[in-house]
Order: C-alpha cells, then sequence, then structure tokens
C-alpha cells in the first residue's frame, strides 16, 4: 500500500513539474522568435571538459595534492590517465584524525568506494578520474596504492 502511495505521488510530482515547465518553455521560444533568432535548446548539453588528459596529468602533478600519493600510486594514476580514466585504483586513505560519517560521505561523494572504515585508514577503490578530488580533501593525509 504504501509503495502504491510513492508512486502515485511520484506521478503527481512529475506531472505538476512538467505543466508548470511547458508555458515557460513556450513563452522563451515565443521571445526569441519575436527577435528573429532562434529558440534556445531547452535542455543544455554538459559541454564536455576541454582540458585534455596530458594537461590533467600535469596540472595535478604540480599541485600540492600530488604529495600525497606513493610512487606506486603515481605511476598507476599516470598510466591510468593516458589508458583509460575509468580505470579501477584499489588504495587505502589515510585521514588526519579519526575518521566520522562525515568524513566518509565526502569520500563517497567525491569518487571513492568505502570497504572499509576504521580508525584513521579508509580501505576502497575509486576509478583514476576521480582521484585528484579525493586527494584534495582536507582531511586526506595520504593516498596508498593497495597490494593485490
Amino acid at each position: 500500500m504504501k509503495y502504491a502511495i510513492g508512486a502515485i505521488v511520484t506521478a503527481v510530482a512529475f506531472f505538476a513539474m512538467s505543466a508548470f515547465a511547458q508555458p515557460a518553455m513556450a513563452v522563451n521560444a515565443k521571445k526569441a522568435a519575436s527577435k528573429g533568432q532562434q529558440p534556445a535548446a531547452q535542455t543544455e548539453a554538459v559541454s564536455p571538459d576541454s582540458t585534455s588528459a596530458p594537461d590533467k596529468i600535469s596540472s595535478f602533478q604540480a599541485s600540492g595534492e600530488w604529495k600525497k600519493l606513493d610512487s606506486r600510486l603515481q605511476a598507476a594514476w599516470v598510466s591510468a590517465m593516458k589508458n583509460d580514466p575509468t580505470q579501477r585504483l584499489d588504495c587505502f586513505v589515510r585521514l588526519q584524525a579519526p575518521g566520522d560519517r562525515g568524513d566518509q560521505s565526502f569520500l563517497i561523494s567525491k569518487g571513492y568506494n568505502v570497504r572499509i572504515f576504521a580508525g584513521t585508514i579508509a580501505s576502497g577503490w575509486l576509478a583514476a578520474q576521480d582521484l585528484p578530488e579525493v586527494a584534495r580533501l582536507p582531511f586526506v593525509m595520504s593516498i596508498n596504492l593497495a597490494t593485490k
């Protein structure tokens, strides 16, 4: 019963949002047409990141966060960014103080998939492209590549 109510509420909310959005889009299109312009696309595509992989690598290597990585992780990250930025890197993150749920949430929000979180160490994995964001977190002291 509660799932049916949830589905109904979701459907009503979706309908209400689309009903209010349609007139606004029509007004914008009419204004653009009256000025002799093409109407703007209603849903803007997210522009791809214009920074190339070599630029991302060199900018991260020049940052202070680069020093938080051990040498094996540095080499693995550079290789992954050149070949496949979505490559999985298993690693350990050392935190400044014993971690709490907030720290874990920040790690997760930056792309780190936490397996075990104990004291000042978090064990998990991330995509190579997410490593700079995790390293930029102020409570992250170091990141080491896990050995298999």
